[in-house]
C-alpha cells in the first residue's frame, strides 16, 4: 500500500494539530498544584476540553491566559505610580 505522504512536500504548520498539554505539564508551567489547574478548567478560568476523565490545554490557550495575567497587572498600577528604569 502506498502512502499519500511525500517526504519533499512542505505542510503549512497552521494546518498542523497544536499540542495539547494535561493538568500536570499546566501545573508545572504555571507552578501551581495538578487539582488546582483541574479545577481552573472546570470553572472555565482556563479553556480546556475534557476528553473522558481527563482536562487537555491548547499550549495557545495557556499563552494567551498568562498574557491576560500580565496585561491586568499592567493596568492595576496606578497612574503616576509606574516604574521607570
Amino acid at each position: 500500500m502506498r502512502s499519500n505522504f511525500e517526504p519533499n512536500v512542505s505542510i503549512d504548520p497552521q494546518l498542523l494539530f497544536e499540542r495539547l498539554l494535561d493538568c500536570g505539564e499546566v501545573a508545572r508551567l504555571l507552578h501551581l498544584h495538578p487539582k488546582t489547574v483541574e479545577r481552573m478548567a472546570r470553572e472555565g478560568r482556563l479553556r480546556a476540553v475534557k476528553v473522558g476523565k481527563r482536562w487537555l490545554f491548547r499550549t495557545s490557550e495557556i499563552d494567551r491566559w498568562m498574557f491576560s495575567l500580565v496585561d491586568s497587572s499592567r493596568r492595576s498600577v496606578p497612574r503616576g505610580q509606574e516604574k521607570t528604569p
